[in-house]
């Protein structure tokens, strides 16, 4: 009897050392904020890997150089968006210890490389509908090449010039979602807003310029039922850029002063579910 009491006295011990208590277990304070990063992150994996799927079809298949940078930089920027939102529950719950720097800097990464790729989308117009109507004379993707040049020279210099002081300035706190709460930080964020008011306008004067140019020509079959499509379309995806583009201005603008709402988990999901994986996925 006695054994058998120590038996079960040995098990017991074997038995509670190996049970977790609740205080070791991991306790999350943002449980909103995490789930909606994780949702985001799904959605970008799966971006991520149409991206992928596209790049290795154009590889085998006929393809111009313009659709191959579209794709590469389209995945770019979903792999760096899906990684940025996978981190930001382990950031904010102080699992991961990044400076506040480094993480503005992972999350407009993204938002560059996003612009690129839109910027792509408006030189792919002029050259896919103008091989499309033959007659029709479209020239602005030549002509809008110097301009989208510049942009991209100001905007990653300007990027890269502001990331290295802020990077370099030391003073950055650990954790946290990311804030705008250094000059460099704002100065980084108004730089994007200006970037995204830009293509927003690039967007409406390409596009309406584009419509009007296809609508107006004498010789273009205009009554077909393929032709009235793309016409609409184009309308449809100036117009949605334009708007997109537009809120999100005003709301890079908006969380400079208000940094509540970068860790306000509906407002995220309706912020890029909404303004970055819907338009991307159309």
């Amino acid at each position: 009897a006695v054994v058998s009491t120590q038996s079960t006295g040995a098990f017991s011990n074997i038995y509670s050392s190996l049970r977790l208590s609740p205080m070791e277990l991991p306790h999350w304070s943002y449980v909103g904020y995490d789930s909606a990063n994780f949702f985001l992150s799904l959605c970008y994996l799966l971006l991520t890997l149409f991206g992928v799927y596209a790049l290795g079809k154009l590889a085998t298949g006929k393809s111009t150089n313009w659709q191959k940078l579209f794709h590469f930089f389209f995945t770019l920027g979903s792999l760096t968006r899906c990684t940025f939102f996978f981190i930001q529950p382990f950031v904010i719950e102080k699992e991961l210890m990044i400076t506040n720097a480094l993480n503005n800097f992972i999350s407009f990464l993204p938002s560059c490389v996003f612009l690129t790729t839109y910027m792509i989308i408006l030189l792919l117009w002029g050259e896919i509908y103008r091989g499309h109507f033959e007659k029709v004379n479209v020239d602005l993707s030549q002509k809008s090449k110097p301009f989208i040049i510049a942009i991209h020279v100001a905007m990653y210099g300007a990027v890269a010039v502001l990331v290295a002081l802020d990077l370099t300035k030391g003073s950055s706190h650990i954790g946290g979602a990311p804030e705008q709460t250094d000059v460099y930080e704002r100065a980084l964020a108004i730089l994007v807003s200006v970037l995204y008011i830009l293509i927003s306008i690039s967007f409406f004067i390409y596009g309406y310029s584009l419509f009007v140019s296809m609508e107006e020509n004498p010789t273009m079959p205009r009554r077909t039922v393929s032709n009235r499509k793309l016409l609409r379309k184009i309308a449809l995806v100036a117009l949605l850029c334009m708007f997109c583009f537009l809120t999100r201005a005003i709301f890079v603008l908006v969380s400079i002063e208000h940094l509540s709402v970068n860790i306000t988990w509906w407002v995220i999901v309706m912020y890029y579910f909404g303004l970055e994986v819907c338009p991307l996925y159309s």
